[in-house]
Order: C-alpha cells, then structure tokens, then sequence
C-alpha cells in the first residue's frame, strides 16, 4: 500500500536454502551436530572459525562445549573468537553479531518467540543450519507473515 510502481523481486542474500535436520533427543541432537561440523569442516573445506553453534541458553552451550571441544573441533565462546575454533554461545550472547555458517542447535524454546527466533536466524551471512526436532524443524519450514 506504500508503493505504487513496477514489482520488486528481491533476489535475496547470496548464501544456501536454509538446512532443516530432526534429531529426537539431546544424544541424536549431539551426533548430527558432530556430522554436521565434520561436513562443513572437512569436506566442504569452511574454517573453523567461520562457523558458530548457536543455543538458546547459555547454559546449554555450556553443556554441549564441555571439555572445550565437540568431537574433533576445538571451540571458544563469541567474546573469545579463535582462529581454528567454531563459536559456540547463546543466542542472546550473539545478538548483532554474525558468522558465515551458523548452526541454531534444539532452538526449541524459541518456536514462539518471534524477536529471538529472528536474531537466531538472521546471524548467518552464507548458510543456516537448523537441528531440532521434529516440531520444531516443522515450524520452521513453515513461512512466516
């Protein structure tokens, strides 16, 4: 209603359609989560330091990096970036900042909040991954108005 004119199509951001994996449970969440790395890593050749897992709680990034690494990958928090070392933080923590990968880990208590639904899938420059389960990834795929 603003605009009177020719239609505008908007070619969008350069980058991959978004990636939905369903995982059922905390375990089978932490091996895709593992794969998902070891792909992106190791045979699509991304760095590191270009890849950020993002929770919604600090208190589940601390649980998913205990022992400073997830499988093979050494990891760091967003105030600590480290070349060789994936980003791996709360949401909240990495309000206005981006990564070229990011991966949104169980964002299960983010389905109806739609302010950190959007921080949490607007941080990614090339590519989003989302493991969650299966409600979850549902209501992602799902457009929003």
């Amino acid at each position: 209603r603003f605009y009177a004119g020719d239609g505008v199509i908007s070619v969008g951001p350069i980058g991959e359609p978004v990636k939905l994996i369903e995982a059922s449970g905390a375990s089978a969440a932490m091996t895709k989560l593992r794969e998902s790395l070891g792909f992106l890593i190791m045979e699509t050749g991304i760095n590191p330091e270009r890849v950020a897992v993002l929770c919604d709680s600090r208190g589940k990034a601390n649980e998913i990096a205990a022992g400073g690494r997830i499988g093979a990958y050494q990891i760091t928090d967003a105030a600590h970036p480290a070349v060789g070392s994936v980003v791996v933080d709360s949401v909240r923590r990495f309000k206005g900042l981006e990564a070229d990968v990011i991966i949104l880990f169980l964002p299960d208590t983010y389905v109806d909040d739609a302010e950190m639904l959007y921080v949490a899938t607007t941080r990614g420059k090339g590519m989003l991954i989302i493991i969650g389960s299966e409600g979850v990834n549902s209501v992602m795929a799902t457009p929003r108005h």
